[in-house]
């Protein structure tokens, strides 16, 4: 199922104050490999004792916002803990975010993906503290960008907001 886009003039957007915004960090892009092309990734990681104190007890992601800059295309994964331990679940594959991948028309967009519409996702899971050797803690988002076309040499999410409905 792929996720629902839900207009930031709606009556839910993250400036609603129906919503917390849960504090986070987002990393710059980060490819994969030297040569090109290749996948590039950009993480967000959350500090569970500022999400706690912002969200109350139960913390829950329920949305993510951002401003896109020229990527074509995303997938989301989320760090669980499994019984082989810590990995990356796929929760979003393949979410188209420009029409054109060669065309700006829409390249600058911002973008509210609900996370209701997410395969195999633990919404609760950006409380958690807990993380192993990669450092990353469980509950971290890791977003691959995906952009084709040779036109836009950098490419990323911008501005990107998580967000709990109240």
């Amino acid at each position: 199922m792929a996720a629902r886009v839900i207009p930031v003039t709606s009556p839910k957007s993250d400036t609603d104050e129906q919503n917390i915004q849960l504090p986070c960090r987002c990393d710059a892009p980060l490819k994969a490999r030297s040569d090109e092309p290749c996948p590039v990734y950009q993480d967000i990681t959350f500090d569970a004792e500022a999400v706690i104190k912002a969200a109350g007890a139960a913390p829950r992601l329920d949305a993510i916002s951002f401003r896109n800059h020229y990527v074509a295309s995303i997938s989301v994964m989320q760090r669980q803990a499994r019984p082989e331990g810590l990995v990356w679940v796929p929760v979003l594959r393949e979410k188209h975010l420009m029409r054109d991948a060669h065309c700006e028309d829409d390249a600058q967009a911002t973008t509210t993906l609900a996370t209701s519409d997410f395969t195999n996702f633990d919404s609760g899971l950006c409380g958690v503290a807990a993380g192993d050797d990669e450092g990353l803690p469980v509950g971290s988002l890791r977003f691959r960008l995906r952009q084709p076309s040779p036109t836009w040499r950098s490419y990323e999410l911008k501005h990107v907001k998580c967000i709990m409905r109240k």
